[in-house]
């Protein structure tokens, strides 16, 4: 008799994987990581592992049983995590809010078969950004207008890189979707200098246009050159950015 494999829902896509790692750690190191914001990494982590399996559940009914079983495994585990910070700050109710509601967008695009739009892929970076707020909420016990502020330089970041991806991968044969990221990373830039923010945020956002000028738009993608100069950029930004903001 063959034994059943067992098969761990986890979600693929590296670049969501860095839009809420990287905020979230940026945002910890700014307010200096208190050890309670550990417990709202567990409680994040766990609650973005459920994208998996209601991915899979979604799409198909292979596994239903196990993949609903990973579900409530995943939600009960961010649940441990999360009731220990809610008596202290309830203002975190608010993100699972959020959360179901980029839920209930994504799901539309699935159901009509459009889930690379660009709103959807909008959409998950406002959200998944979020831990930004999240974290800064639990290590400085409020969020004022500079928190939403650091949290927007990473939605438009993302959305810029959402740009640069597309035109390498899904639409490489449009050659004027490489212009409208280069004009977005370029006007992007720009903002950033007219706005006179620290220059290394500047210099972050910067890294990031040559890299869209630099990098080929190819008939053949390559796929881990693409992942290598994503990662590389996205650190360089994240870096850069708490550098720029770090208490003095």
């Amino acid at each position: 008799m063959q034994s059943k494999t067992l098969s761990v829902p986890i979600p693929r896509e590296h670049g969501s994987w860095a839009m809420w790692i990287l905020p979230f750690f940026a945002a910890a190191a700014i307010t200096g990581f208190p050890a309670r914001q550990w417990l709202l990494l567990g409680c994040v982590f766990f609650a973005y592992l459920t994208l998996a399996p209601i991915e899979l559940l979604e799409k198909s009914g292979v596994r239903r049983r196990e993949n609903t079983l990973w579900l409530l495994l995943y939600i009960a585990f961010s649940g441990i995590c999360g009731v220990w910070l809610l008596p202290h700050y309830p203002g975190l109710l608010l993100f699972p809010v959020i959360a179901f509601i980029s839920f209930l967008i994504n799901y539309y695009f699935i159901r009509h078969r459009a889930e690379r739009h660009l709103l959807n892929d909008f959409t998950g970076i406002l959200t998944l950004c979020c831990t930004f707020l999240a974290a800064y909420y639990v290590g400085a016990n409020h969020v004022g207008t500079d928190a939403v502020v650091d949290y927007l330089y990473f939605v438009a970041f993302y959305f810029g890189s959402a740009l640069h991806i597309k035109s390498r991968i899904r639409q490489r044969f449009q050659r004027r979707y490489k212009w409208v990221s280069m004009g977005y990373s370029a006007l992007l830039l720009a903002a950033f200098l007219l706005l006179h923010l620290p220059i290394l945020i500047s210099v972050g956002q910067a890294i990031a246009l040559l890299r869209t000028v630099f990098l080929p738009q190819a008939k053949k993608p390559r796929i881990a050159l693409i992942a290598a100069t994503e990662i590389v950029t996205s650190l360089a930004f994240s870096g850069l950015l708490v550098a720029a903001l770090w208490p003095h």
